[in-house]
């Protein structure tokens, strides 16, 4: 009596009811699809079927290719459900898929959701569609309802997609959307707009990384930003400037990335910052390393190095605390509660700014017995 009564009797039932519960919905899949597709394998028993769908399924999800099935078919078969080749295995894919919108199709019933999307404008990229939802238990869940592929730019068409997904595939009634994440891309400003005409009840909300990283975009640092152009450009078109970089500093250049949160404020601290003795004699080096490019940085150090330096360090000072943030902000957790939190910790940090490396620099620049002069320089900052 105390085992029937045990979790793990009951955990052991509700396993069981699950899997019968997953070949039933399998199952009733199938003939709709065999309709449409006439495959091989249709005249299988449905147990072997539905145990080829369950192989499929578990490569799909682990990230395993499907032609691999032909590695594993031996070991697998020792069921007794015998399985094909990779290639014909793959034709299943689409019930899979099938049996995956059902399950997200029965989680979403009359559940309010918010939805996460991204668009683009360039081609080659592509558009996806998340839906956060609580469950019975108030537990975040987030599930991928659109992964598409652009074969040429949607522009207008974003919104147009995510209606089909949400309306049209799952059947999301119209005052179940209640708030859309998005960041600030005019394509995805258009979309919103469109969207909400089908869906009133949608929160639009703009990701706060995004605006926190066009923060960055706004310093005043004239000089520092013409040196960062060049010196981007050094590193990016010249695997030489790389290596003679990693044998005066043992490290690799960070790379930029303008996708990246923050990346060129990291390119700054570590390349510029942390190790600024090393520019100048990479750059001076005899080794030809793009000379062109060379010599316009050349030039900005002998004819602005204390602005160049004032403006490196002002950087890293105002910039760590909102490079911080954004990232803080990445993740699927319960972010709303703490982003309002975040936002006023950086209007404080901007109220009581204070820059230590501008202090330092400045002190250095002025030389002992100079406090006037290295107050200039910190103002200058």
């Amino acid at each position: 009596m105390s085992h029937i009564k045990s979790q793990k009797h009951l955990s052991g039932k509700e396993r069981l009811r699950q899997k019968a519960k997953r070949e039933r919905d399998l199952a009733e899949v199938f003939p709709t699809y065999d309709d449409r597709n006439y495959p091989k394998g249709e005249t299988l028993s449905m147990e072997s079927r539905v145990f080829r769908v369950k192989i499929i399924t578990a490569f799909l999800k682990t990230g395993v290719a499907i032609n691999k099935i032909d590695c594993f078919r031996r070991i697998l078969e020792e069921s007794s459900n015998r399985l094909t080749s990779g290639s014909h295995m793959a034709e299943l894919i689409p019930v899979a898929r099938q049996e995956e919108i059902k399950t997200i199709q029965e989680e979403l019933t009359g559940r309010e959701i918010s939805i996460v999307f991204d668009g683009t404008y360039r081609l080659g990229e592509a558009i996806v569609v998340l839906v956060r939802f609580l469950d019975s238990e108030w537990t975040i869940q987030q599930r991928l309802i659109r992964f598409l592929w652009l074969a040429k730019s949607l522009k207008g068409e974003v919104a147009r997609e995510i209606i089909s997904v949400l309306a049209r595939e799952y059947g999301i009634a119209t005052e179940l959307p209640v708030a859309a994440m998005r960041d600030r891309a005019s394509v995805n400003n258009v979309a919103l707009r469109a969207i909400k005409v089908i869906f009133p009840n949608i929160l639009d909300i703009c990701c706060f990384s995004h605006t926190l990283d066009h923060v960055g975009a706004k310093f005043n640092t004239p000089t520092l930003t013409k040196f960062m152009k060049h010196w981007i450009l050094l590193f990016a078109h010249s695997p030489r400037a790389k290596l003679l970089w990693r044998d005066l500093t043992g490290r690799s250049p960070n790379t930029y990335s303008s996708t990246r949160w923050w990346s060129k404020w990291e390119c700054i601290k570590q390349d510029l910052f942390l190790l600024y003795p090393h520019v100048t004699a990479s750059l001076s080096s005899k080794e030809d390393v793009a000379p062109a490019t060379t010599r316009k940085l050349l030039d900005i150090i002998a004819n602005n190095e204390a602005q160049l330096k004032i403006e490196i360090a002002a950087t890293v000072d105002v910039g760590e605390a909102f490079v911080k943030k954004p990232y803080s902000l990445e993740g699927d957790g319960p972010l709303a509660v703490v982003a309002y939190d975040y936002i006023i910790e950086l209007q404080n940090h901007m109220r009581l700014l204070h820059m230590p490396n501008v202090i330092r620099i400045a002190n250095e620049m002025a030389g002992p017995g100079q406090p006037a002069l290295a107050q200039q320089y910190y103002n200058f900052a």
